[in-house]
């Protein structure tokens, strides 16, 4: 029986290091941990960078770890990130789902929710990334946390 599968979602040049953290945490833990920057991620080579992400979320992972900092990320044709897209997926195929948010970003939420529209330009790379936590937070669905220091 093969260990269950860990899909990691996150934006990657800005965290970088936390995804090489997790996958090196996922497989100490004796799971298989699936992040697209490494060989082990299936790729369709017909398919777009965004297919390739949810297909791989719809066909391999068995829990979704959902990793959020200052950057919301490429936007697809929908408007919306790839990230937020590889959420949907996990949601959608009702498999857990674990949201680490990073403390500032979860500290601002509160201020923001009070004075829409603010602007986050001087914190974050897209207003759309407070919508996305806002629902993360609010939704119940998920285990959300902030995200450890260090």
């Amino acid at each position: 029986m093969r260990p269950p599968c860990v899909f990691v979602s996150s934006t990657f040049y800005d965290l970088n290091e936390v995804r090489d953290s997790m996958h090196k945490l996922i497989e100490s833990l004796g799971l298989r941990p699936m992040l697209s920057e490494h060989s082990s991620f299936p790729i369709n080579p017909s398919a777009s960078t965004i297919e390739n992400c949810l297909e791989a979320v719809r066909n391999h992972a068995d829990i979704f770890v959902l990793i959020c900092s200052s950057r919301y990320g490429s936007h697809t044709d929908s408007g919306q990130s790839i990230t937020n897209r590889e959420y949907l997926e996990a949601v959608a195929k009702g498999i857990p789902i674990y949201a680490f948010v990073d403390k500032q970003l979860l500290s601002l939420l509160p201020h923001w929710k009070l004075n829409r529209p603010m602007d986050v330009s001087a914190r974050l790379d897209s207003p759309e990334l407070m919508e996305f936590v806002e629902r993360l937070n609010d939704g119940g669905e998920q285990w959300c946390t902030d995200r450890a220091e260090g």
